[in-house]
């Protein structure tokens, strides 16, 4: 995880590596989706990063 490509390129003949480009602006949009989505779960949420956040659950009923 996190290693440049010309300490792994081998693996791409030994093991079939496949190396794909990102698409940040895709990635970016979907985050902000989610993190829409989330929201609606909590009262409080605090977005860690582009993919994690925290959502405050402690004023949430349990069903049942």
């Amino acid at each position: 995880m996190g290693a440049p490509w010309f300490q792994i390129r081998h693996f791409e003949d030994s093991d079939g590596l496949v190396a794909l480009s990102a698409n940040f602006a895709l990635y970016g949009d979907m985050s902000d989706r989610m993190m829409s989505l989330a929201a609606g779960l909590g009262h409080r949420q605090e977005i860690y990063s582009i993919d994690e956040s925290f959502i405050d659950l402690t004023r949430n009923k349990i069903l049942g």
